[in-house]
């Protein structure tokens, strides 16, 4: 047995060996937690371990093992299964220390002995979706639920080293274990590096999320703009309607295209053809600045700084189109008792 870690290793001469991770709810599992309709178990302390350059090896290597995922091993009981047809009905929630959510996993648990991992990142950034085909690309069909804008991924960032709260909810019960959260040890950064990072890109994030906030709902409003347009095709007597908004549709371009590189299409080299925007350049900052665990340089900072003023120049300019063409639109179409734009 490792004691530091209770996890059972087992070798055979030499030959080989294998590890069974955390084998403590096995070896705590008694009739009293057998009896319980659910039981969250301790979990064991976290290392927020950062990705190193390891040794060259081959990669279909037959006698390597699998490593465990990086992260914490969430383990509970649960006497019957959970009913397939409420999957929601339990989810297991991370808190910070001051109470806030910083990730929610679901499962469906079976009976018995169940485990899932948090990889140690908090809740992906908003996802940008398209209602309207890419410009140039009119092949690139959408879905009526959006299509994921192709250049502007999501980021899901590290949470920082702490203490954390495990909260189980299942079958009406409320379940909570404490779970603490190391840094790796061979970063070298200390408490105050990690504490300007954390910082850091919580603004960033603030901002990528309201990009995309902005993002989609500039589409869903150019894209219930072009299913007016097709339905009063052939209708001569809306004709100043149709116009209208075609008009306001160039305007509404002309807010969205800063917010992010509208002609990517995820197909050949747009990524180098096209330059970034500021949803894009807000993705890589980011990127850039958790690379490590020390701290923002004065660079990144530097560029933060613009890229924030960016956002509040798009949001001015956002809210001035929602509160001035688009109100206008949407007066012509009750005027006409056309069916009205939502957004």
């Amino acid at each position: 047995m490792q004691e530091r870690f209770n996890d059972l290793v087992i070798a055979t001469y030499g030959r080989g060996f294998w590890i069974l991770d955390d084998v403590t709810p096995l070896r705590t599992l008694t009739p009293e937690v057998a009896a319980r309709d659910a039981w969250l178990y301790a979990p064991r302390t976290a290392y927020r371990l950062r990705a190193v350059a390891g040794p060259f090896a081959p990669m279909d290597d037959p006698v390597v093992g699998t490593n465990p995922p990086d992260g914490a091993s969430l383990t509970w009981w649960r006497r019957t299964a959970s009913d397939s047809t409420h999957p929601d009905s339990q989810a297991i929630q991370i808190l910070d220390a001051n109470g806030r959510l910083v990730r929610t996993l679901k499962q469906v648990p079976k009976a018995g002995m169940n485990r899932i991992w948090w990889d140690l990142r908090t809740e992906l950034t908003t996802e940008a979706k398209l209602r309207t085909s890419p410009p140039f690309a009119a092949w690139l069909a959408v879905k009526p639920e959006g299509t994921p804008a192709p250049g502007v991924g999501r980021f899901s960032p590290l949470a920082p080293p702490g203490r954390y709260t495990v909260r189980l909810t299942v079958g009406g019960q409320t379940l909570e274990q404490g779970l603490e959260v190391l840094q790796d040890p061979n970063t070298g950064a200390s408490a105050e590096d990690l504490k300007a990072q954390t910082a850091f890109i919580v603004d960033l994030v603030a901002d990528l999320d309201s990009t995309v906030a902005m993002i989609n709902r500039l589409e869903i409003l150019r894209g219930q703009l072009s299913a007016l347009r097709a339905t009063l095709t052939g209708d001569s007597s809306a004709a100043d309607v149709r116009v209208a908004a075609d008009s306001l549709d160039r305007t509404l371009l002309a807010v969205e295209d800063p917010l992010f590189q509208m002609k990517i299409t995820g197909r050949g080299q747009d990524g180098l053809r096209w330059p970034m925007r500021l949803a894009e350049r807000l993705l890589y900052l980011l990127r850039s600045a958790t690379g490590s665990d020390f701290g923002p340089t004065a660079s990144q900072r530097e560029v933060a700084q613009l890229l924030a003023g960016q956002v509040r120049d798009a949001r001015a300019r956002f809210d001035s189109v929602m509160t001035g063409p688009v109100a206008e639109f949407r007066g012509l179409l009750r005027a006409r008792n056309l069916p009205n734009v939502v957004f």
